[in-house]
């Protein structure tokens, strides 16, 4: 598990494969993939960042998987920061240089880009690349703290003045330091036995208040928010650990085998023991790897049509 929580640059290098490892979020994080490849996996999809192209992962919980090349290690930079900051460095482009930045991105017909999820990932243009080419060469030869804060002013008002509408819009949606707050106390007790009283507490708001609010940012129900992100966890470890059933659920914040089971079944139509099974079989056939969410659901269609 990789915990992200300060406001600086990271190069990081992967050498071999890993499986899909949980990476919180405690700020926001803008990437860039020098080489190798990422999958960022999400309940409904697997988007691939592949080398030279950039992503952003909004405050919360997210699974990645990096990947390298035969001849490569796999190797980008990471860019993390509060949304403090992002506010501070949008008022200052606005007071001092008049540089203001639609919160939203609409095209001719009036409909708003579309996230997939608490992330977005694209190419990089020629100037994004550049610069980020330019700031691996300077962490090689030093790390100054001074020289971090300006590349990070940097790489965020290329992004939020650049070429591509859906990375604009991820990072301004987390320009608001209440809302990324509130974002970061629900995320950080997902697998926490708390009540929905006891949480808006914690945000100081309200019952109904928090409820509002919860709906707004996430468009769903708070239970069916917390369903939905454990069993996804579940997901993740049944294909890449050798728990037991059991074991997954309490891991997973849902101590109750049978319960577990049926929860698991009721979001994904499949048993678990059932769906690492599946799973297994693909990963050791001949395309391992390939899409293997997609092949697990094809498969599983195939045995309900049996």
């Amino acid at each position: 598990m990789m915990i992200m929580d300060q406001a600086l640059i990271v190069q990081n290098t992967v050498h071999s494969p890993v499986e899909v490892e949980l990476r919180e979020c405690a700020n926001c994080v803008v990437g860039y993939v020098l080489d190798g490849r990422m999958e960022i996996h999400s309940n409904k999809s697997v988007s691939e960042v592949s080398s030279g192209m950039v992503y952003c992962l909004g405050v919360g919980a997210h699974y990645v998987r990096r990947i390298p090349t035969q001849e490569t290690a796999y190797r980008e930079l990471m860019f993390h920061y509060p949304s403090e900051y992002l506010q501070e460095l949008l008022l200052r482009l606005s007071l001092e240089y008049h540089v203001n930045t639609p919160n939203m991105h609409t095209d001719p017909s009036g409909n708003k880009s579309q996230l997939p999820g608490n992330y977005a990932c694209a190419p990089a243009w020629d100037a994004l690349r550049r610069f980020f080419d330019y700031v691996d060469d300077t962490l090689r030869m030093t790390h100054d703290p001074v020289t971090e804060k300006f590349q990070l002013m940097g790489a965020l008002y290329l992004i939020v003045s650049g070429e591509d509408d859906l990375l604009r819009q991820m990072i301004l949606s987390h320009s608001d330091p209440v809302r990324s707050q509130f974002i970061r106390i629900v995320s950080s007790h997902i697998f926490d036995n708390i009540s929905i009283e006891d949480l808006a507490r914690e945000c100081n708001r309200s019952l109904t208040s928090f409820k509002k609010e919860f709906q707004s940012i996430f468009h769903t129900s708070p239970h069916q928010w917390f369903l939905q992100k454990r069993l996804y966890h579940a997901r993740q470890l049944l294909i890449s650990t050798d728990r037991s059933i059991s074991e997954v659920g309490t891991s997973s914040a849902i101590p109750n085998p049978s319960h577990f089971i049926k929860l698991f079944r009721k979001q994904y139509g499949i048993t678990p023991a059932l769906y690492r099974s599946l799973h297994r079989q693909i990963q050791n056939g001949p395309e391992k790897r390939a899409k293997s969410h997609t092949k697990v659901a094809q498969k599983v269609s195939e045995t309900a049509q049996v």
